[in-house]
């Protein structure tokens, strides 16, 4: 794969339904791309912008199979993460022949990858790290899943030596998975009704962290959008929530 003047991204996720938009919304804009995930196999299905994008195998938890890849890196996207422990219902949402952490907690999963990526972007002096983490914990999961996400962010925000962005999407929706589709729709609805309700003293936003913001669905190729804004504007830094992450987006757009 030919170099990019508008430099190298490495993507870890990059065949699950965030990291492809991410990594095809790179790949249109012209960044050389390089995926790397425990199949090194592009997603089932996808055509065309694939092959400008470098299928790597590697485990985000072992840093020596992914030894050197960050380095000269503009930045280092991590789109890893599960809604469940039992993270089968990823091939119920894409049909895809996804491969399972089998028994790995979220801990390990939303956390401990998000420490050995930072850890490993900041040794190789990549330029910087985007985190992909949530703005909420939807009802009737597991409440670790947001803890470990904050986690995450905390450890990625303050390691040494690197630009770090953390993206709190609310729920994620694509035509690519069409069982998201009708989801999505659901939580604009909610969202407008969760604008009427006194969100501040709810005992949902103590618990969950649900507010009217984090009821705003996006879809993926917004979320890969505005990873193409914070992979060439050096100056973005930070937590972006939601209506955030749509504005960096619209700069790809207008």
């Amino acid at each position: 794969m030919m170099a990019s003047s508008l430099g190298r991204v490495v993507v870890f996720g990059g065949n699950g339904l965030v990291g492809s938009a991410v990594c095809q919304a790179l790949a249109r804009r012209g960044f050389e791309v390089v995926s790397v995930s425990r199949r090194g196999l592009p997603p089932v299905g996808s055509s065309g912008w694939n092959e400008n994008v470098q299928w790597l195998k590697g485990d985000a938890l072992s840093p020596t199979t992914y030894a050197g890849s960050l380095s000269g890196a503009r930045i280092v996207v991590s789109t890893i993460g599960t809604l469940l422990e039992d993270d089968r219902y990823k091939r119920v949402l894409r049909g895809s022949n996804h491969t399972r952490y089998g028994g790995a907690s979220y801990e390990q999963i939303n956390r401990d990858t998000a420490a050995s990526i930072a850890a490993a972007a900041a040794s190789e002096q990549a330029g910087g790290m985007l985190y992909m983490s949530a703005a909420a914990c939807p009802p009737g999961v597991d409440k670790r899943y947001l803890t470990t996400k904050r986690e995450a962010e905390e450890i990625v925000l303050n390691t040494p030596n690197l630009r770090s962005v953390v993206f709190r999407p609310g729920f994620m929706y694509s035509d690519e998975a069409p069982a998201t589709l009708a989801v999505g729709a659901a939580m604009m609805v909610a969202g407008k009704l969760a604008n009427r309700l006194p969100f501040s003293t709810a005992a949902a936003t103590h618990a969950f962290g649900v507010t009217p913001e984090s009821l705003k669905p996006l879809s993926t190729a917004t979320v890969g959008n505005a990873a193409v804004t914070v992979s060439l504007d050096d100056t973005v830094e930070g937590v972006y929530t939601p209506t955030m992450i749509n504005d960096l987006a619209s700069i790809q757009t207008t």
